[in-house]
């Protein structure tokens, strides 16, 4: 009995041993993870295979910053040198499109009939192309707005288009190149603020952080919609009357008002989503470390989705939609084959957090992560 005993309290020892172990793991992981967002990187683009600097990883809040009095620093840069092989007739490709200006180049008669006393004939043209670009052009538009007073007092003024922010300089295409330049190129406002101060145009980081602000708030916040509780009521009376495909996560309240009497959308999953548990585990852990881990094999084949579609992005619909058929579902079909059935490889904290990560969304929001495949208007990931 006595070895019995201990034999069992042995057996408990160990068991407790493992289970302990597996929740310093798991604890270690979470922190590693909370540090990655707090302290590192917010993109999850490039963890593999490739590792280049993004300029989004600094001052994408920086309008907010700025306006709070605090100033963004300039950023230590990297340089970075890609050589790639120019495939032939790849410069007239690329510029297609454009507006072309022909420049003549030829010999005055006079110097025609000296090289050629005995006569001449054209040949076909030697044709090369440049391309030029024009500086930002800035224009002072005075606006005059004529006042008339009947001889009863009274007083008319002439119409004139509503100012978008009252008392200031800022006009609609200028505060669109601002925040195309902010947001779209990631030109953080006190580089803006350079360059105009080069053309002669005096606009401060402060003056356009609230620019940006303000007209985000007045006229972008229908497009945003910030609620404090996470019932249905909320996004059900911000989609009233929404027509189309719903771009979100895997909230179930999504899909509950999908299959509501009277709703005219469908719900299509985002990749984003289903990326981020694995693109955690990679950040938490290092490149190196999470080299062959079922975090990297997934990320690498959403990644291998996204650079596949991307490439379609200049066919006409019509053909991105065939190309999609063709090129990227049997991708998205490979990685569901890869993800539904998968065992439980490893005994690391990482790998047993995976399992319930794609049982819970990728494999749950099957339907909906494919739907992107059905319509040539619709990305698969917006990164």
């Amino acid at each position: 009995m006595d070895t019995q005993l201990v034999a069992t309290q042995m057996r408990h020892r160990s068991w407790m041993e493992d289970s302990l172990r597996v929740t310093v793991d798991k604890l270690n992981e979470q922190l590693r993870i909370l540090n990655s967002r707090m302290y590192g990187k917010s993109t999850e683009r490039n963890l593999a295979p490739s590792d280049q600097l993004s300029i989004y990883d600094f001052g994408f809040n920086e309008a907010e910053a700025t306006a709070q009095g605090k100033i963004i620093g300039e950023p230590e840069m990297e340089t970075v040198v890609i050589h790639r092989r120019k495939r032939k007739g790849k410069r007239d490709e690329d510029l297609e499109g454009f507006d072309a200006v022909t420049v003549d180049h030829g010999l005055s008669d006079e110097e025609l009939a000296e090289k050629f006393p005995e006569g001449w004939y054209k040949l076909d043209d030697e044709v090369y192309r440049k391309l030029e670009v024009e500086p930002a052009v800035f224009t002072v538009v005075e606006h005059h707005i004529k006042v008339y007073k009947g001889r009863n007092g009274k007083i008319a003024k002439g119409r004139h288009p509503k100012e978008m922010l009252n008392n200031s300089i800022a006009t609609p295409s200028l505060a669109a190149f601002i925040m195309n330049g902010k947001y779209v190129n990631a030109v953080p406002l006190y580089r803006q603020e350079q360059e105009f101060a080069r053309n002669d145009v005096n606009i401060s980081r402060q003056m356009m952080a609230n620019w940006m602000i303000t007209t985000a708030e007045r006229y972008l916040s229908l497009v945003y919609d910030y609620q404090k509780t996470r019932k249905a009521d909320a996004p059900r009376a911000f989609l009233e009357g929404f027509k189309g495909k719903l771009v979100c996560d895997g909230y179930q309240v999504y899909h509950t008002l999908e299959n509501d009497a009277g709703t005219d959308f469908t719900v299509a999953g985002c990749w984003i989503h289903a990326r981020r548990p694995f693109a955690d585990v990679i950040k938490s852990m290092g490149q190196d470390k999470a080299a062959g881990t079922l975090a990297y094999e997934a990320y690498v084949q959403i990644q291998n989705i996204y650079h596949t579609d991307n490439a379609l992005k200049k066919l006409p619909p019509p053909d991105r939609k065939k190309k999609r058929k063709k090129l990227v579902k049997p991708l998205v079909d490979a990685f569901f084959d890869w993800a539904e059935p998968m065992p439980v490889r490893s005994s690391t904290a990482s790998s047993r957090r995976l399992r319930p990560s794609i049982l819970i969304y990728t494999n749950t929001s099957n339907i909906c992560l494919r739907r992107f495949r059905s319509t040539w208007t619709r990305p698969t990931l917006t990164s």
